[in-house]
C-alpha cells in the first residue's frame, strides 16, 4: 500500500473509531432513557411483576381491604406541564382534617401503597394514592424520578389544601416515592403539609443511576450517565445533576422520618446515612429521626417488622399532626 494509501486507510479507521464511540456514547444514553424511563416497557413490567407475584406478605393481603373499603373515589388534577394526573381517595370513617398521601415507587401502583394506607385509616386519616405520573391512570410519556414528581405531589398537596382550609398532611413514600416526597419539601409545598415519611428513598438520581449500573454490569458509570443525561436533557427536558434528595433536605423545614432496610441492595442502606445527614435539624431538636429494619430488603421493611415499622412511624407523625 502506497504512504497515500495508508494515511487514507488510517484515516479511515480514526473516523470509523470516532463516529463508532460516538454512536455508542448516544446510544447507550437513548437506551437508558427509552428502557428505564419510558412509561411502559413490556420486558421491564413483566419482570418487576413477576417479582411481586413470589412474594407473601401484607401488601397483598390488603388488596382485599382496598377493594371493599367504603368512601373510595377516583380524583383528577391538571399537572404543572398540562398532564392529567390521577388518584384514589379514601375519606376516613369518621370526619376528619387529617390527611396522608401515599407516593407509590418506580413502575408500582396505588394497589403496592394498600398495606400502608390500611394503617393510616385505622387512624382515621383520609387517604390519597396517586398514580405517579407515566403509570397506570396517569397520563406521561416519561417517568422523571422525582424531577417532575415532585412539583405533582406539590399540586395534590394544593388541591387538599384548598379543599379542607384545616388540613394536617402528611406525605409518605417508598422508594422513588420517597425521593418524590424528599424532592419535594425543598419546592412551594402547602403550609398544610407537617410532616415526611421517606422509606427506602436515594440520595440522588444521578447516584442511584450509578449504583446500579456499577452493581449490576460492573463498569464505571460516568460516561455512560454522561450520555443518558444529554439524551434527558433534549428528549425529555429534565436535568438529573439537579434532582437530589440531599440537596431538597437541606433546605426543608419539614419533620422528616427516614425508613431503610438493613438487607437492601437496589437503593443501597449507606444512603441512609447520607440522607439523613443532610436534613436540617430544626430548633426543637425532634424534627429528624431514622428508623432501621434489620435484613429488610427494599421496600420490604413494613412487612418484615410491622410492629415496630407502623408504631414508629405512628409515634413520629403524632408529633406534628393532631
Amino acid at each position: 500500500m502506497s504512504k497515500k494509501g495508508r494515511i487514507i486507510a488510517i484515516c479511515v479507521l480514526l473516523v470509523t473509531i470516532v463516529v463508532t464511540h460516538i454512536a455508542t456514547f448516544f446510544g447507550a444514553g437513548a437506551f437508558i432513557c427509552d428502557y428505564a424511563l419510558s412509561r411502559s416497557v413490556p420486558v421491564v413490567d413483566k419482570i418487576l411483576s413477576e417479582g411481586l407475584e413470589n412474594y407473601d406478605h401484607p401488601f397483598f393481603v390488603a388488596s382485599s381491604w382496598f377493594e371493599n373499603v367504603p368512601k373510595k373515589s377516583e380524583i383528577k388534577i391538571t399537572s404543572h406541564d398540562n398532564l392529567k394526573l390521577s388518584a384514589y381517595q379514601i375519606l376516613a370513617e369518621t370526619q376528619t382534617s387529617k390527611w396522608v398521601v401515599l407516593m407509590h415507587g418506580y413502575r408500582g401502583k396505588p394497589l403496592d401503597m394498600t398495606f400502608y394506607a390500611s394503617k393510616f385509616y385505622e387512624q382515621g386519616f383520609n387517604i390519597l394514592i396517586p398514580w405517579q405520573r407515566a403509570h397506570g391512570e396517569s397520563e406521561g410519556k416519561f417517568i422523571t424520578m422525582g424531577v417532575n414528581e415532585k412539583f405533582d405531589l406539590c399540586e395534590w398537596t394544593e388541591m387538599i389544601s384548598k379543599r379542607d382550609a384545616q388540613a394536617e398532611i402528611v406525605l409518605f413514600g417508598v422508594s422513588m416515592g420517597a425521593a418524590s416526597v424528599m424532592m419535594s419539601t425543598a419546592e412551594n409545598l402547602s403550609e398544610n403539609v407537617k410532616v415526611a415519611v421517606s422509606d427506602c428513598g436515594y440520595s440522588s438520581v444521578y447516584d442511584q443511576f450509578r449504583y446500579l449500573v456499577e452493581s449490576y454490569l460492573g463498569f464505571d458509570a460516568s460516561v455512560l450517565l454522561d450520555s443518558a443525561q444529554l439524551h434527558a436533557n433534549k428528549k425529555i427536558g429534565i436535568d438529573f445533576s439537579r434532582a437530589s434528595s440531599t440537596d431538597a433536605l437541606s433546605k426543608c423545614r419539614i419533620p422528616t422520618l427516614f425508613i431503610h432496610g438493613t438487607a437492601d441492595d437496589f437503593v443501597p442502606f449507606s444512603m441512609l446515612d447520607e440522607i439523613y445527614d443532610s436534613a436540617i435539624l430544626l430548633e426543637d431538636g425532634s424534627t429528624k429521626e431514622k428508623l432501621v429494619i434489620d435484613d429488610a430488603e427494599h421496600m420490604l421493611a413494613a412487612s418484615v417488622a410491622p410492629e415496630i415499622y407502623f408504631s414508629k412511624v405512628f409515634e413520629f407523625v403524632n408529633k406534628f399532626v393532631a
